[in-house]
């Protein structure tokens, strides 16, 4: 029996940083690597390697702090980092890699997904880029961190009003009774 072992044919089939090192990135400007399980060292391969990228599909990694501020280097316009189907945890960044990404001084990022890479209030104390689309759902951001997005934000200032409106409207007794009551025994 021959077994013949073939390596990926394209960029976004290869496995591990060598084999995505084989083919010439230089002039990609779009790349999927999710779900492979890379490191960091992924994202300083891509620094030297894939210099013309604009759009990265990275999510379902490893990377972690090291590898997102690696990554804010490069001349992004749009970054996924958030969960993967395999490695559904994000790329675990923390607040140190998206503060790493959200204060490069590039500014070519305007999307950015960080859901779910354990990212507290701090990572926004500097926001640097001209955001249109910032995706940070299941971080534990609490009210600072939203405070702290917010103006720069349009929808999510929509969003804030809607809720200030909906808590007034419950915090407001209400005058209509919200249920009848049965008339008791013997009343007509």
């Amino acid at each position: 029996m021959l077994l013949v072992a073939c390596g990926p044919s394209t960029p976004d089939e290869a496995t591990t940083v060598s084999q995505l090192e084989k083919f010439d990135l230089s002039a990609t400007t779009e790349l999927s690597i999710r779900d492979r399980g890379f490191g960091p060292e992924v994202a300083a391969s891509l620094v030297e390697h894939a210099t013309s990228l604009k759009v990265l599909d990275a999510s379902g990694n490893l990377l972690g702090a090291t590898g997102a501020t690696t990554l804010a280097s490069l001349s992004l316009e749009s970054l996924d980092l958030g969960p993967g189907r395999v490695w559904i945890e994000g790329n675990r960044i923390g607040s140190k890699g998206a503060r790493g990404l959200l204060a490069s001084p590039d500014g070519t990022l305007v999307e950015l997904d960080l859901s779910k890479n354990q990212i507290h209030a701090d990572a926004f104390e500097v926001v640097t880029h001209p955001l249109v689309t910032l995706i940070v759902d299941s971080n534990d951001l609490g009210d600072e961190g939203c405070i702290a997005i917010g103006p720069d934000f349009e929808e999510l200032e929509r969003c804030v009003r809607e809720l200030s409106r909906v808590a007034r409207l419950l915090a407001t007794p209400s005058d209509t009774p919200t249920s009848s009551a049965s008339p008791g025994p013997g009343s007509s």
